[in-house]
């Protein structure tokens, strides 16, 4: 055989072997994504830093154990309906399993025991649903949050504060968790007093209004604790709106928002109960794969949380809380 031939025949066999090794290779990819466990991530918004910072979690942990995970939220913290819908998506479409929090700790019960009549397990993160067919609880210890912020005001006050609360909406499991340890720590002092409860919307503008209306009804107040981001904001609005004398006030916020933040280091908050969102959605999805392998789970995982202050806001540890990399935009 001549040498050009042989050349067109070594040429035709590469080819050949080419051609078939993308064939094999593709469809051992096609296969492979195929046969990767399915997630759904149902989070209550998708708009705050905490929930940007919990989906970055949950992608972390999707990365690490090579599964799919969809994540779908509605457009406020109140719509129950919207999540509702979404539990019904995940039937439809037989996800593997849900990571879900629940904007109302009653409402999406029905909704949520049909996933889990269906074989699709339901691991709650950050707010539960009031079910006896909950496998598991990953977050806050909400009571304790409320009892670090309690205790903290009582603190600032001299123990003798007159407070006001602004909570967020009254279905929320971890509002209320939150307002009960609150109160628990606040009503053991005999001059600690609790003025008024006000129940808000999750955005800025109504905790905003309310903190106004609740301050000029009752100027008695020295001290304020809210249980959220959304009403952190609000009230950091407010009481910056009103010119209030931080000397005269203290304020107890929640979560690590960039614009609380600053609010805290200018004096506006005296501390803020920061949260874990990050291990939430990690864990969440990290505890989703193992209960569908292996059906074990523990009843509840506590991410934590920490009381900060200006005066312990620059320490390491409190640096990684304060600002998690899903912050930077």
């Amino acid at each position: 055989m001549n040498s050009k031939p042989m050349r067109l025949f070594i040429k035709t066999v590469s080819a050949v072997v080419i051609i078939a090794f993308l064939m094999f290779t593709l469809s051992t990819f096609t296969q492979s994504d195929h046969s990767k466990m399915n997630i759904m991530f149902i989070a209550k918004s998708s708009q705050s830093n905490f929930w940007k910072t919990a989906f970055r979690g949950a992608q972390a942990a999707a990365n690490e154990y090579n599964v799919n995970v969809t994540i779908k939220a509605p457009e406020t913290e109140e719509d129950y309906n919207s999540q509702n819908a979404m539990l019904q998506w995940a039937i439809d479409n037989e996800m593997d399993a849900v990571v879900f929090s629940a904007c109302d700790f009653d409402k999406s019960v029905k909704a949520a025991e049909r996933v889990i009549d269906t074989g699709i397990p339901i691991i709650s993160i950050d707010s539960p649903i009031n079910s006896d067919k909950n496998i598991m609880m990953i977050g806050t210890d909400n009571t304790l949050a409320g009892v670090q912020a309690g205790e903290k005001l009582a603190e600032l006050t001299g123990y003798q504060g007159k407070v006001g609360i602004i909570n967020f909406e009254e279905g929320s499991a971890n509002g209320m968790q939150r307002e009960r340890g609150c109160l628990d720590a606040i009503l053991k002092y005999p001059d600690m007093e609790v003025v008024q409860i006000r129940y808000t919307l999750s955005n800025i503008e109504s905790p905003k209004q309310a903190t106004i209306e609740m301050l000029a009804e009752h100027p008695e107040i020295n001290a304020i604790a809210t249980f959220n981001e959304w009403t952190t904001l609000g009230v950091g609005e407010a009481l910056e709106e009103l010119k209030v004398d931080a000397a005269k006030l203290a304020v107890i916020g929640f979560d690590n928002n960039l614009k609380s933040i600053e609010q805290l280091e200018r004096g506006t908050f005296d501390g803020l109960i920061v949260q874990n969102p990050f291990a939430m959605g990690y864990i969440g999805v990290q505890k989703a794969i193992g209960y569908k392998k292996s059906k074990q789970h523990e009843a509840f995982i506590d991410t934590a949380t920490k009381v900060i202050t200006a005066e312990n806001m620059y320490n390491t540890e409190n640096q990684k809380l304060l600002f998690p990399f899903s912050n930077t935009k």
